[in-house]
């Protein structure tokens, strides 16, 4: 290999790691996928089916929690301003946001529709 070969596979090798850490890069970045109007919910240790803090995923759940069916775990949503990751999974179609007041009492009574939006997708399912 000449010199002129040897320049230019470093600079060939060069591009394709700029190249590589480029998409690295761009597979990091937030995707914010609008999903419009989605339906939410809440649920709380009393309410949990017996499982109080533990999710499907085995992280424990505390406030920024949240379970849904159709969106994978990991997944980093927006709802009109708050960030909640999904953890767990739930048996509706709806967004299902995990509180906690620390009252024993279950005071699951939130059912509306909110704007949602995904800043980071999590595992496929």
């Amino acid at each position: 290999m000449n010199i002129i070969s040897s320049m230019a596979a470093v600079a060939l090798a060069g591009a394709i790691t700029i190249s590589a850490a480029a998409v690295d890069a761009a597979e990091s970045q937030p995707i914010y996928e609008d999903l419009g109007q989605c339906r939410v919910t809440c649920y709380c240790p009393e309410c949990n089916d017996g499982e109080g803090h533990e999710s499907s995923s085995g992280t424990y759940l505390e406030y920024g929690h949240a379970a849904c069916s159709w969106l994978p775990i990991g997944t980093v949503i927006d709802i009109e301003g708050d960030e909640f990751v999904v953890v767990d999974t739930c048996g509706t179609d709806a967004i299902d946001l995990f509180i906690d007041d620390d009252s024993g009492v279950c005071r699951c009574n939130l059912n509306e529709y909110k704007r949602v939006t995904i800043k980071r997708e999590g595992m496929k399912r």
